[in-house]
Parts: structure tokens; sequence; C-alpha cells
């Protein structure tokens, strides 16, 4: 991993998480500090955040299920669910985005990571005035089992390596690859 994601693991955007349970019930992942205490997403917790070789301590030092991190600005994260790496848009997908990928922490999904350029996407300004991605770039969409989310999440690492390459630059792809295929992509999910 080192190779691959080394400017990530520099950054201070590490944290770690514990299993928890959200509003209804469901396990979730709940994130807190590398010093044990209180944590968040947002920036207004990254004083609690620090590099991957800090949180990789933490976890060990606080029993963590895991370590994860804020995806920072120009860099992507795409969420293929419940598709076997045999699976044609599986393969699409490795092929248009020669990045970093691995599984998911459930083992039933698939992590690409990339750089892409944040102003060269579509957006909008939502009622809070927070600039979006454009909806057609934001998919959660259940029959296609793809989501794709830039710059500003917290994602879960999981170290189990599909691809270990460099995490390129992708934003020539991101426009005018996607959209038209998670269109005739949709599926059934199992």
């Amino acid at each position: 991993m080192a190779n691959a994601m080394q400017e990530l693991m520099d950054m201070r955007i590490w944290m770690l998480w514990r299993w928890g349970k959200d509003k209804n019930g469901n396990p979730t992942k709940v994130p807190f500090a590398i010093s044990g205490g209180s944590s968040g997403t947002n920036k207004e917790w990254s004083h609690t955040w620090g590099t991957y070789k800090d949180a990789l301590a933490a976890k060990v030092r606080f029993h963590a299920a895991g370590i994860g991190f804020k995806i920072p600005e120009n860099y992507f994260f795409l969420d293929i669910d419940d598709r076997e790496l045999s699976d044609p848009l599986v393969q699409t997908l490795f092929a248009r985005f020669d990045s970093y990928t691995e599984y998911s922490v459930s083992g039933t999904g698939i992590h690409i990571y990339g750089k892409c350029d944040f102003s060269k996407l579509p957006t909008f300004y939502n009622k809070e005035k927070k600039i979006k991605l454009d909806n057609q770039f934001y998919q959660n969409n259940r029959k296609v089992g793809l989501e794709l989310y830039v710059g500003g999440i917290t994602t879960a690492l999981q170290l189990s390596l599909v691809t270990l390459s460099k995490i390129i630059p992708s934003e020539n792809v991101l426009p005018h690859f996607l959209p038209p295929l998670i269109k005739i992509c949709e599926r059934p999910r199992k």
C-alpha cells in the first residue's frame, strides 16, 4: 500500500472507527479520534485526525475496528457493491480507473480511489448554499450497486488489495464515462 497511497498516507485525514448502530438499529461505522476521544467527519473535527502512521498506532492502542479517512478535495471514491471481480462492469471500471483498488470492509464490495479535478465536474448549490456534485454523479441506486463520492466523505479503509497501483488522475473520465455507464448497467442486485 505504501507506494499506491503514500500521498494520502502522509495527509492528516485519518481517523479510527468502531461499530455502532444507526437510528434504525443497523450496524454503522462510528468515527473516533486517533487520541481515543470524540471525532467526526467534517472539517471542524480535523484537529482529531492524523496521518496513516498515527492512525495505525492508535488502532492498536484503542482496539479500533478499523481505520478510515476523509477523502480530500480532488480525490474520488467509487464504491461498487455486490459484484464479483469477473463481472464485466467491474472489469470495465478497472480498465478505466487503473488506480488503487481494494475490497470493502464487508468483503462484498470493491472500492476504487483516484484523483479528479472537482472544478471540472458539474456542481450546484443546495438550499444550505453548500456546493454539491451534480445529481448525475452521485449515485446511491440500489439497482446499480454503484456509488461515486468526490472529495469530502469519509470511508473505511480495508487494506484487502485487489490491485496495487498509484492513485491516478481521472478527471477526464468521470464526467463522460459514469452517467451513461450507470444508465446502461442497471440490473437486479443479489
